[in-house]
């Protein structure tokens, strides 16, 4: 009796984790293949699918060899997708969510000198060093929209990116209709936060400082002369597309520069959106000279800008 009693409870305790068996869905190479395919004129990709318990596809230790001997590779621990996964693979069926989740992501720069080479990517594990990506996209095909439902990039250093938008004049139908979009979309609403201890600094500074300041001379009266003229040009915004708080924010996101620490959110809504179709004339012309011809471009788009300081952590 007793031994029949341990050998129920053991089954029950069993059956929980039987339900979870790992798999590899069929479509999951297929997908692969896709990705492959897309990535290749850029740089060769990398990766393993692997048995999951989780829906969707589940790809591990995945490299993305960015040509170039000082041109980082792009790592990532794990990707997993679920929703329209056949849609990725070949097209074939209409979409209507796709969600993305990436653990681990890393650049390791590439010197071909083997000692430094492992040292770097020693050093690009770190758990402080790694990024967490996520993304959920929903497709509504009668209205041709597609929602951004959350974008989070968990970047290291208590920073972060969100972001959250919808986009009209998608057609996802088709592989045609897709292509089609990338010239016909336009973002009607977008919801931007970004977290900065460190961001500025690591993402953005060196290539605006390199395109804006001089090589030599006095570089912080040139920084501050930057700064002013950064000012004076949000100050010559016009209150329909910038509110005078949205300009107060920036100005004070501005006086924070070249350290800016803080949350700074912009907040975009335009009715007929905002997309390619309003680039195309300046781009047939020449592109804007002067803040008095990008005006016009941004006609019935309004901007809600707030910033924050915050202390470095």
């Amino acid at each position: 009796m007793i031994r029949a009693a341990a050998l129920f409870l053991a089954a029950g305790l069993a059956a929980p984790a039987a339900a979870q068996v790992s798999v590899v869905p069929p479509v999951c190479e297929a997908v692969l293949a896709r990705l492959i395919a897309i990535a290749e004129p850029v740089a060769p990709l990398a990766a393993t699918v692997t048995p999951s318990a989780m829906e969707g596809c589940l790809y591990t230790d995945l490299r993305l060899d960015l040509p170039g001997q000082y041109m980082p590779d792009v790592l990532m621990d794990s990707l997993h997708l679920s929703g329209a996964l056949q849609w990725v693979a070949d097209g074939t069926t209409v979409p209507d969510r796709l969600s993305v989740r990436v653990q681990g992501l890393r650049m390791v720069v590439k010197l071909d000198v083997p000692h430094l080479d492992w040292l770097y990517a020693a050093q690009a594990q770190a758990k402080s060093n790694l990024i967490r990506v996520e993304m959920d996209l929903a497709w509504d095909a009668p209205a041709r929209v597609l929602a951004v439902e959350g974008l989070t990039v968990d970047l290291p250093g208590e920073n972060l990116v969100t972001l959250s938008a919808k986009v009209a004049g998608v057609d996802l139908g088709s592989v045609g209709a897709a292509q089609m979009s990338l010239t016909s979309f336009a973002v009607t609403e977008a919801d931007l936060m970004v977290q900065s201890h460190g961001f500025f600094e690591t993402y953005l500074l060196m290539g605006l400082g390199e395109s804006l300041l001089q090589s030599e001379g006095d570089i912080d009266a040139a920084a501050e002369a930057l700064r002013q003229e950064a000012k004076a040009g949000i100050a010559d915004l016009p209150e329909a597309l910038v509110s005078a708080e949205s300009k107060a924010a920036l100005v004070a996101l501005v006086e924070e520069m070249p350290n800016p620490a803080g949350r700074l959110t912009v907040r975009l809504r335009s009715e007929a959106g905002l997309g390619p179709v309003r680039l195309l004339g300046p781009v047939m012309t020449g592109m804007p000279q002067g803040l008095a011809e990008v005006v016009p471009l941004l006609q019935g788009v309004t901007l809600d800008i707030g910033w924050s300081p915050e202390d470095a952590p």
